[in-house]
């Protein structure tokens, strides 16, 4: 072997060693997954049936599907479902202390079940919005401090913002007023 080819040979080896690593770092992308709404005659091979309140689903690698006339149909993540793995390549986030695993917008809670950890398809954690207040006459000497408050709450799994009137009691608390 003469220099040159020596020469070759070793920077060949050098960018091998160097990218195998590298590209052994790079997280696994999960498979393409069909969408909402999409039928399939046959489940994929490796699919796991999951019942939510007396609900039959079938999971595989992040869709859930559900029986159909002609075969089965790619619905939304029921809440409560547990599953034993969601796909490689989800995301972790803290909402108000608590850890959740977020896959294609899905929200996942880690569970134990019979000792052994599970995910548990959870509700989008809201935080409140922080509004500045509005703008109020200084309030009357004896007359309770009221301003107006938006509040998340869920509607058949929607969040919604109700509107109430929060005032503030002696003692320095909120209060939520009718």
């Amino acid at each position: 072997m003469n220099r040159r080819d020596a020469r070759k040979w070793f920077l060949t080896a050098a960018l091998a060693a160097l990218l195998i690593p590298a590209a052994a770092s790079i997280p696994a992308r999960a498979e393409a997954r069909p969408r909402h709404g999409t039928a399939v005659v046959v489940l994929p091979p490796g699919h796991r049936p999951v019942v939510v309140r007396q609900v039959t689903y079938y999971y595989h690698n992040g869709a859930y599907y559900r029986r159909a006339p002609r075969g089965y149909v790619v619905v939304p993540a029921p809440y409560g479902a547990v599953v034993p793995v969601i796909p490689p390549g989800h995301r972790t986030v803290i909402v108000r202390g608590a850890t959740y695993y977020v896959d294609d917008g899905v929200y996942y809670r880690r569970v134990l079940v019979s000792g052994q950890p599970q995910y548990e398809v959870a509700q989008y954690p809201v935080q409140p919005e922080v509004r500045p207040p509005a703008p109020v006459q200084p309030p009357v000497q004896g007359a309770p401090y009221c301003r107006e408050a938006l509040i998340p709450i869920f509607v058949a799994g929607k969040e919604e913002r109700a509107v109430s009137t929060a005032c503030r009691e002696p003692d320095g608390t909120w209060r939520l007023r009718p």
